[in-house]
């Protein structure tokens, strides 16, 4: 398996994981890969250094460095979204799902394909919310209580909510769903 840092004609850097420099250019070439960020498919190779060592100690120092960085960049990532605010949706129908915690090291590798079909399917998601879902902005909690109290009529809202303001809800018995939401292709 080989990492590549990958870029899309849009400027997003992302990595994938590839058996071999032959499956990433049959990928390519096909259109199966697709810009994490956007889902553009237009995808090039990032220049990258190659590491270079010159004794086995090296090497072990190397292996070393990158697993504590790995390590670090993992927490850093978990404290980043625990505290972010994403868009939620109140469809009556859909309730909070529990963290299914970390990646055990047979999951811990993302296959391009799997990737791309996860994006492809997060993007039908948020169209069919966009198209279907009142947007109420930050307007959120706000219009969430309204209709959980009768205060107004119900209807699926999406919009944005902190993790406090999700939090909050649930305690009041208002179901909510997160999401994380993808920018326009456009953009």
């Amino acid at each position: 398996m080989i990492l590549f840092d990958l870029l899309c004609s849009q400027g997003h850097a992302f990595e994938a994981w590839f058996r071999d420099n032959d499956s990433f250019e049959r990928l390519v070439a096909v259109g199966e890969i697709e810009c994490a960020v956007c889902g553009d498919t237009d995808i090039k190779k990032a220049l990258m250094a190659p590491k270079i060592s010159t004794s086995k100690a090296v090497a072990r120092h190397a292996a070393r460095d990158d697993a504590e960085r790995a390590a670090e960049t993992s927490k850093a990532n978990q404290s980043q979204e625990a505290s972010a605010s994403v868009p939620a949706t109140v469809p009556s129908s859909m309730a909070v799902q529990d963290n299914p915690g970390p990646l055990s090291a047979s999951q811990s590798v993302a296959v391009p394909e799997k990737v791309a079909e996860a994006m492809k399917v997060l993007r039908k998601v948020q169209t069919h919310i966009e198209k279907n879902f009142d947007h109420v902005g930050k307007r959120f909690a706000e219009e969430a209580r309204k209709m959980h109290y009768g205060e107004a009529e119900k209807r699926s809202i999406y919009g944005e909510a902190t993790k406090d303001e999700a939090e909050a809800l649930a305690d009041e018995g208002i179901e909510v769903n997160q999401m994380p939401w993808l920018p326009d292709r456009n953009s």
